[in-house]
């Protein structure tokens, strides 16, 4: 029975661990989406001021 109790401590920990993870996870996805969809906006932006300072460069 000290071997099941082992395993359910064990168990517990890594459920709290995983608690105190979470929101600081979340908070690390939604900066990241931002970061990637504000690159993608302003890759597109940049591009079109370039090809508006350099028409020659529309190829």
């Amino acid at each position: 029975m000290e071997y099941l109790h082992t395993v359910y401590a064990v168990l517990q920990r890594w459920y709290i661990s995983f608690a105190e993870l979470t929101p600081r996870l979340i908070v690390g996805i939604l900066v990241f989406l931002f970061f990637l969809t504000t690159s993608t906006y302003l890759s597109r932006w940049s591009v079109k001021l370039f090809h508006r300072l350099f028409p020659k460069t529309k190829k």
